[in-house]
């Protein structure tokens, strides 16, 4: 199962959600662990309509009485990935760089963790696999003759089994 990283940082939060909910002045009711900020808005004068943490599936939406919508990231992080699916520059207007596709970042990975933790059979096998993602685009008879000071680079462990 998926680990979930909640708003409130409890793992039980989709749990029971309408026992949980928490009523509000205006008769309405919302998730407990953003009550404070709906409370703050309608405090401010800012009226709400809707309202969701996410319950550590997706990100919280508070929905305003006026039509906009506030998003409400779990982290920092989530935050900036939220930006890039909305809009393609920061705030100074210079684009994000693109994203680098998955099995690129799984290759780098797998590539850094033989390269700098050690040559596991396990890991070593991953990176086998990580490789093979690019297998068709890199065909064999394209890749240069190794040189000498190539040969040994990295020595297959004892054990390693080709796939």
């Amino acid at each position: 199962m998926t680990e979930r990283k909640t708003f409130c940082g409890r793992d039980d939060c989709h749990l029971d959600r309408e026992k949980k909910m928490k009523p509000l002045s205006d008769g309405g009711c919302c998730d407990p662990c953003i009550e404070p900020i709906i409370q703050a808005l309608h405090a401010a004068g800012i009226g709400t309509v809707a309202s969701c943490c996410g319950h550590g599936f997706m990100h919280g939406s508070i929905a305003l009485a006026d039509g906009r919508e506030l998003v409400i990231a779990r982290d920092y992080d989530e935050a900036r990935e939220i930006d890039r699916t909305v809009t393609t520059t920061d705030i100074n207007g210079n684009p994000y760089p693109p994203a680098l596709p998955d099995d690129v970042v799984r290759l780098v990975i797998a590539a850094r963790i033989v390269a700098y933790e050690g040559q596991h059979p396990d890991d070593v096998k991953e990176l086998d696999r990580a490789v093979e993602a690019f297998a068709e685009r890199v065909p064999w008879d394209e890749e240069p003759e190794p040189s000498e000071s190539d040969q040994g680079l990295i020595p297959i462990p004892d054990g390693y089994a080709e796939p």
